[in-house]
């Protein structure tokens, strides 16, 4: 038999019991409670007579033109079936935020410089110009939707993961682009082995989102 003595020596009963040898319970490290998310009080985006957003929808995006608003900068990233109004969720948060709203076809974009600069002719040669996209975004106060996330080749999407960082800034080819204020990116994908030619959306890219929305009804 082992001694009360014993138990002591090896640290798992109590010095001052007298009984019986106690065992000491081990301490468990407490787990933080995750913090609830603060939406504001008044919610910017509500359903209409004309298009209907659901309440967990309309605190999410009142949540993300509040961050947008604060912070600068918000990025939403909804998915889906096809045909559930994921874009058109996009164009209504704008017009009931009061910014304009930029459509960018995801699938349209075959280069990474696609995104920043455009060829033209001119004159006999060919010139650069700053594409829609950047210079809306640059501008601010807008709602960007960037279609169809998933259809493009994941790293075709590497310059979006530095316009959605805290800092907001990206540099390409000597030039140097920074998110305006006010901007949301709103990014929608058809998640699902049904739909072909899509593809798994890089994980970095996703995380970059500040707030997740599921359209399925």
């Amino acid at each position: 038999n082992v001694s009360e003595k014993s138990f002591k020596v090896l640290g798992v009963i109590k010095p001052e019991s007298t009984g019986a040898p106690e065992l000491l319970k081990k301490e468990v490290a407490k787990k933080e409670e995750p913090k609830p998310v603060k939406y504001p009080l008044n919610m910017t985006v509500q359903s209409t007579d004309d298009f209907y957003i659901s309440p967990i929808h309309t605190r999410l995006l009142s949540a993300a033109d509040h961050r947008a608003q604060t912070d600068g900068l918000a990025t939403v990233y909804a998915t889906g079936p096809s045909g559930y109004g994921k874009t058109s969720l996009g164009i209504e948060l704008a017009k009931q935020t009061g910014r304009d709203y930029y459509l960018l076809s995801t699938p349209m974009v075959r280069d990474t410089e696609e995104w920043f600069f455009v060829r033209h002719a001119k004159g006999g040669s060919t010139v650069w110009a700053n594409t829609d996209f950047i210079e809306q975004t640059m501008a601010g106060d807008v709602v960007i939707i960037i279609d169809e996330i998933n259809r493009a080749e994941p790293w075709l999407a590497n310059p979006l993961l530095q316009l959605m960082h805290f800092d907001r800034t990206v540099n390409v080819q000597n030039e140097s682009f920074t998110v305006g204020p006010n901007v949301i990116f709103f990014m929608t994908a058809n998640v699902g082995i049904q739909y072909t030619g899509t593809n798994e959306l890089d994980i970095a890219l996703r995380n970059r989102a500040t707030t997740r929305i599921n359209v399925n009804s």
